[in-house]
Order: structure tokens, then sequence, then C-alpha cells
């Protein structure tokens, strides 16, 4: 039944983006007609969704759950006003809306009117006295808010869109349109691309267009918060309940108040990658009528997610589906079209091209005989941390020799440059042969051979590698072409920049990044992969933003390619199987050979190895630091180590400060979102504070930079935290205690929302919520934070602002640090170049481990050596 509705109601709109129809498009009717038959399908409904990375995709989800939750309300205006009692708030009036008290249900005859006809009586507080006849009791709606005013000052005029929508679209008449919905819908999704979404979406019908949030109410939430999208005058629980992370969505579906929750939809890979421990569970949780994971084709997280369930419906787009449902005509000329068809063009015309290089001493016999010593030794059964050591230097050598773009004298050159600060491939080879000398017999001659193989490759490389060499002929031949060039650490792309290999003028229209930083979005004219590797963000197979992917590799790389191939072939294969619209073209799967298997197997092997070795020394290292009195623990949730042998153990809401050295910009990421190849800025162990943006921006306050309103917003963005921390100090009160004053005062919070403000790792500036500041003053009994809530929270607004300026100051101040470039004289920002060196120490990861373990506080979040 609900399939029939939906396809009646959609054929009576169109879905647009920025006032731009989408819908028309031959690839997205195919979508529409997947989801129209797949919303409802089953009582419990699983959709697998793998798109071309188009933001249409997403946007027709959007709108389509959005309808779902429309036509599957059960609540109706009778229902919304016998839930008042005498005394509640609620809203009232056609499209400007004001507050007033219910007062109860009245007859005719009390009031001079018709006997046996039913009226609600409201009042705002005096001797003027509303009666409301039946007919327009279904604008009358509960009002959920703080405000005791009884007008209607912050509420916005509503259009009678809405009603007509649901008269002309939904064929309700006006005296049965809801007022407020039963139904929710749980979507995951980034913030920003939430905003998009939410902002942008409308729909147009007959002559007529509304948007999103015309006709449902909407809200963002994290584990602690909701923020309420415009539109939602009676604050009431939103329809669309959107959140950046899968542990608050199980929060909102799990809870047993407020609306059904018809379903779970998750946006992105990021999205799928970091909750995908827990959505596992949502996935088949029977109360949810549908549950949709939507990504790009290239996801290999959501196909895993859903591999073992039988029924799941597929919607993929592969090259042969997309012969088949689209066309090269555009339905509707614009921005968003347009990109479409182009993605579906770059998927069906995709070439994987494979160039094999002259080994200079990598000789495929050589690499061969390396693995089979290291795995010698991996698995023998001494154990120390010198062996652990020497295969880690062993490992990583023959990584950095076999994918390095750039000769090994380089890392003299930009040593002594100051770009770079790690130890040269022959520092690295003394090392080892300092350990080795630790070894029993048995194991030192595996050792030598090892050493001896790796010195006969770094002989080879020292002045020139075959990758470097391609590499350099590209960019001269292919100047002004737009180019992505992938290598699997960021410090490589600071080699290249920095160390006088290339002059600018060949990096002209190339972008250089990392298999975990790639940017699916983004189109390129071609894609260079200089290795045989891949990362959350980028597989050479699955890769959709070029037509033309250019993979450069030695001879002994290509079992390792041909097992990504054909492994990435079969999983295309497989999807076709399971598409619930079917695929007529069908593929024969590929048969994976031994020796690819074991390329496979060996590096597996060795990376777990590596993963459990960084996991003991972090043990080690707890365990010397454990037994002093009073030592208080933190809860870890990575552990990252660096190029330079130190590692850092992050707590859960630590953000670290990510460089960009391609763009030389740095960002705020969460602990989770760290990849391999990130470049994270510390603050230096010594007097100033552990942030480097606070401890700047303190030094700005104390210098006289920022002006006279920048100065007090300084310090109303503090009051707060100061306020609640005096507080909880003089009453001897936890974070719990407080988080149940709180919730008494009407506050929206957790135990956790009151850790996080507090936690200086988090680098909280203020709530996000204007209420909750008025809370924190009830509590705390602070004059300033009750009365004038909103000139805090505005305050906090200024002083994010700044300290975002900090950060691109930062940003700028290190890369040019590190190019040798000198930053302007006279602006309050000089001096973070000049105390660059004292305040921040670049740290380049290596690997990254999560963990669920503790550590004292002391070790969490800075870098320390083991």
């Amino acid at each position: 039944m609900e399939e029939n509705k939906i396809y009646e109601v959609l054929k009576k709109i169109e879905i647009r983006i920025q006032g731009q129809t989408i819908s028309k498009e031959k690839l997205l009717k195919s979508f529409g007609q997947y989801l129209t038959q797949t919303f409802s399908k089953r009582d419990h409904n699983i959709g697998l969704i793998m798109h071309t990375g188009s933001f249409c995709f997403d946007a027709m989800l959007v709108t389509y759950a959005m309808i779902f939750n429309l036509i599957s309300n059960k609540v109706e205006t009778g229902d919304v006003v016998n839930s008042f009692s005498e005394g509640d708030i609620v809203l009232y009036g056609q499209n400007k809306k004001s507050r007033y008290f219910f007062g109860g249900f009245v007859d005719g005859s009390e009031i001079r009117a018709e006997s046996g006809k039913k009226y609600i009586k409201l009042t705002q507080g005096g001797t003027s006295v509303n009666y409301i006849p039946e007919k327009s009791w279904r604008n009358i709606e509960p009002y959920n808010g703080d405000s005791v005013r009884m007008d209607g000052r912050g509420i916005r005029k509503k259009s009678s869109l809405r009603d007509d929508f649901f008269v002309e679209v939904l064929g309700f008449t006006k005296e049965n349109i809801p007022s407020v919905l039963d139904t929710s819908c749980v979507i995951v999704a980034p913030r920003d691309r939430v905003d998009y979404l939410v902002k942008n979406i409308s729909l147009a019908f007959g002559k007529k267009k509304i948007s999103l949030l015309e006709l449902v109410t909407a809200s963002y939430f994290t584990e602690e918060d909701e923020y309420r999208y415009g539109g939602n005058t009676g604050k009431n629980e939103p329809t669309l309940k959107f959140t950046a992370k899968v542990s608050a969505a199980r929060q909102l579906l799990l809870s047993r108040r407020g609306n059904r929750h018809l379903g779970l939809i998750v946006l992105g890979e990021d999205s799928i990658s970091r909750g995908y421990s827990e959505l596992h569970e949502l996935i088949n949780r029977k109360s949810l009528q549908y549950v949709y994971i939507s990504s790009s084709i290239d996801s290999e997280l959501a196909f895993e997610l859903t591999l073992d369930i039988e029924e799941t419906e597929v919607f993929a787009c592969t090259k042969d589906f997309l012969l088949e449902n689209s066309t090269t005509d555009i339905a509707e000329i614009n921005d968003y079209t347009l990109k479409l068809s182009k993605q579906v063009n770059t998927i069906i015309e995709k070439d994987n091209k494979l160039i094999v290089l002259e080994e200079n001493g990598l000789e495929k016999e050589i690499v061969y005989e390396f693995k089979k010593h290291i795995i010698a030794i991996k698995r023998n059964e001494y154990t120390t941390d010198e062996k652990e050591r020497f295969i880690l230097l062993a490992y990583s050598l023959m990584k950095l020799f076999v994918t390095a773009p750039f000769p090994m004298d380089r890392f003299s050159v930009a040593r002594e440059k100051g770009i770079i600060d790690v130890n040269t491939p022959n520092e690295k080879i003394k090392e080892m042969e300092i350990l080795l000398s630790e070894f029993p017999k048995v194991l030192q001659e595996k050792a030598e051979i090892t050493i001896h193989l790796l010195e006969k490759i770094l002989e080879q490389e020292e002045k020139i590698t075959g990758k470097y060499e391609w590499l350099r002929r590209y960019l001269y031949s292919h100047v002004g072409e737009k180019t992505a060039i992938v290598v699997p650490k960021a410090y490589y792309i600071t080699m290249l920049k920095g160390s006088g290999m290339f002059s600018d003028y060949f990096f002209r229209k190339k972008y250089f990044t990392t298999p975990n930083r790639f940017d699916n979005s983004q189109m390129y004219e071609c894609v260079i992969v200089l290795g045989d590797y891949e990362g959350k963000a980028f597989n050479t197979f699955t890769c959709n933003a070029a037509s033309t992917i250019i993979s450069v590799l030695y001879e002994s790389e290509k079992a390792g390619y041909y097992f990504k191939n054909k492994s990435s072939h079969n999983r295309i294969n497989q999807l076709q199987k399971k598409s619930t619209l079917i695929v007529t073209m069908q593929e024969q799967g590929e048969a994976i050979t031994s020796e690819e298997k074991e390329t496979e197997d060996f590096e597996k092997e060795m990376e777990e190895y590596i993963f459990n070795a960084d996991i003991t020394s972090v043990n080690s290292e707890y365990r010397s630091n454990t037994g002093c009195e009073g030592m208080v623990n933190t809860a870890i949730a990575v552990v990252a180590a660096f190029d330079d042998d130190t590692k850092a153990y992050l707590s859960k809401h630590y953000k670290a400060y990510v460089l960009d050295e391609t763009i030389g910009v740095v960002k705020e990421v969460e602990v989770q979102e760290i990849c391999e190849g990130d470049s994270i800025v510390f603050t230096k162990n010594n007097d100033d504070t552990k942030d480097i943006v606070t401890s700047i921006l303190t030094k700005l306050f104390q210098d006289g930079w920022l002006d006279d309103s920048s100065k007090k917003n300084y310090i109303k963005a503090n009051l707060w935290k100061n306020s609640l921390v005096d507080f909880m100090h003089a009453q001897r009160f936890t974070a719990r205690k407080v988080a149940e004053l709180l919730l008494k005062d009407g506050a929206t919070v957790h135990e956790q929302t009151i850790l996080n403000w507090l936690d200086e790792d988090s680098h909280t500036v203020g709530p996000r919520n204007v209420d909750s500041i008025r809370h924190i003053g009830n509590i705390t009994g602070v004059d300033e934070l009750k009365d004038n809530p909103e000139e805090i929270f505005e305050a906090c607004r200024e002083i994010r602002s700044i300290r975002r300026k900090i950060l691109d100051q930062v940003g700028t101040a290190v890369v040019n640090k590190l190019s040798g470039r000198i930053t302007k004289e006279g602006s309050g920002m000089n001096f973070i170049f000049e105390k660059i060196d004292t305040l921040a120490e670049i740290k380049r990861v290596e690997r990254i481990a999560q963990v669920e373990m503790v550590v004292p506080a002391g070790m969490a979040n800075r870098p320390i050596s083991i």
C-alpha cells in the first residue's frame, strides 16, 4: 500500500537542490524506482546504495524518507489536542502563531454558541479569552520551548504552502492536516553535508515550490545536545533526526519516548567507517522498517557490512548497470545533473593502466628473498623489543624503497633545509646492525642477509629511483593538466616539493594526496598511483575521480596489484547479482593465483605483527608509569606511531590539529578521523599550555593585540566554564551530579556533555545552545549567565572565529617555516611565525591503531618516546 502511495506522490512533484531540478534524469528515476520498491517491501528492509558520488542521491534519499514519514503518520488533530492538560503552553495561529495557555474544552452553550459543538479555550494570562472552533484545531500545536512570554515574539510566520502540499499532493482535507507527526527517521551524515541538504532541498508541485523545512521539522543531534533547524516553532520532536555519529543514532533509536522511528539512513564512507562496529547491531534491529547504507561505488566498507545479509536490496552504479539505466541526454541541464553525467561517463569509460618499470635494484627475486627472511625472523619464537624494532625498521625501509618517488639522498637535503626531521635510510640500517648483535645465532644469519639486501637496494636508489625518473618525465610533459598524484605518506609531498627536485612551475594543477585523504568528490583528467597501495579513501580499481587511472609499479608489486584488481572485479559481480533492478549483463569471476594470495597474506601478517607490537609497547610503557600515588587514568581511543619512532596515546575526546601539507591549512580533526600519513601539530612540552591555539590566543590577549570588543568577548566566553568549574569545586560535585541539576532545570544534557565541556583536549569554546548557558547560570547563581545568555553565546561564537583564524595562521606559519619563506612584519600574528619552533612540533603518523585501554593522564595526547 505504501509503495502505491509513494508512487502517486512522486508523480506530482519534482525534487530540487538549490532550485535546480534533479529528479527527471533517467538514472535518478531508476533510483527512485528502487526506493519506491524497497521502503516497505518487507517488515524489515535493508538497502545497500552504491552510487556515482553525486550529491543528488543523498537529496533523493532524504526526500523519500521525508515523504515516507508524511504518509506513515497516524496522529490526527484530535489526538494532539486531547493530549493537552489545562495550563499547558501551546501555539495557535494559521500563518503567524502566538503562545497561549490551554484552558480545556467548553461546550458551545457556555459561550453563547451552538450547543453540542466543542471549542478549545485559549488565554494569554490576561482577561482576553479565545474560543477555537473544531475546524481550526489543526492550527494548535504543542510548545516545548522555555519562553514564558504569551505572544508571538521569536516565532516565524508560516506560509500556506504546507497546507497546499498536504491537500494537493498527499490528498488530505484541510481539517485533517496534522500539526505534528508521530514518525521520525534517523540519518547519519557529517554536519556540513546535513546543513547543505536541509537548507537546499525543495519540492515543486504544480506551479508552487516548498522547502524541506516548511514540510517537516529537523534537528541535528550530538551525543549531548540537539540543535534545531528553523521552522520548528513549537520545539517539538523532529521528523528528521540528523547526527554525525552512529553511537548518537543508536541512542536516538533506543529511546522509548516520543515518535515511532521508521528507519535509519547512513550517508557516506566516513559515517560508515566511524560507526562500523555499531552498525551491525542497528542494521538487524527488526523494529526498523528500513535501513539504508549509502555511499559511492568505491566504498568497500558498505559492501562488507551487508555481505552476509541474504535479503539486501542493492542499488549499485556499476559500469554494466549504468549502461542499462542511464543516457547521455540530460533532461534538465544544471550544475548537479552535469556533474552526475560526468561521473556516469567516467565510470563507463574508466581505464586502469599499468606501467611496470625497470627495477633499479628492486628485482623481484631480491624482494622475494627479503620477504622470506623477514617472515622467518618474525615467526621465530625468540621475542624481544630489539627483534620487534628490527622487523619494524626492515619492513618500513622496504616499503620506502618500493614506493619512494625520490632518491634516498634527498633525506639529507631535506634535513639540512629543516623541512623534515627523520632518520635517513643509512642511519636506520646502522641501527639494525646494532640490534642484530643481541639476536641468537640462529637469527643473526637471517638478519645479516636482510640488511645486505636492503643495502644493495639503497646503493641503487641513493641517487636515482625508477619512480622518480618516471614522475619527472610525466611532470615535464603534462604541465597544466589537472592530475591527482597519490603517494603513501604525507611527508613524500614535503620531500617532492621542498627538497629542490622540481620547480613549482611543474606542479601547476598537480594535486598530491595520500590514500587516506583522497577527495573522491573532485574530478581529474588523470589519477596517478605510484605503487601498489590503498587507503580508506582510495582504491585504484574503484576510484572514479578520473577516467584514466595510471598505476606505476615495479615487477615485485604486480602480484599485489592483480590480487586487488581481481578482488574488485569479483566484488562488482557480487553486487550485480544482488541488484534489485535487474542487470542483464553479467560477467564471470576471476580466479586469484597462489602467488597473488601469498603476497596479500604476507602483507596482512606483517601489518598485524606491527599493530600488536605497538599495543605491546603501550602496555609496557603503561606498566612503567603506574604505581604513583594519586595517579589519574585517561581512556585511550587511538595509538599513533610517528615516523620518528615516538608514539602518542590519544584520548576519546581529543581533537588533533592536522596539517594539510598540499594547501598549507591546519584543520581540527576528531581522534577517530586521524589517518596514517597525517601530519599532526602538537604543542611542545614546555611552560606553554598543551593547546597551541589556546596558547596563542592567550598571548594575543595579554600583549594587547585584540581590540576592545574581542577582549570583552574573550572574558565573556570564559565566564561560563570558569563559573561551572568553581561551582563544582566549591560543592564537590561530579559531572553526573551537575548533569542531574541541569536536567532538573530543563536542560537536555548528559554526564558526557559535562565531561566534554570541561575536557581541555576537546577544545570546547562554549555550549552550542543558548539555553544551556542560561541553565548553567541558574544552577551556579551567576547573574550574567542567567540574564544575558545570548551575549555569552555570541561572545563564544566570536572567539571560535578568532580561534579559526589563529589555526589558519598556524598552518601558514608552519608551511612558511618549512619552506623558508618569511611572514610579513607588523601583524598580531607575526609572533606565531617567530615562536613556531618553540611552540609547535609536527609529527607524521606512520601507523595508527584503534584501541580500548587506559593510560596515566600525563601520557595522553602528547608525543612520547618509548
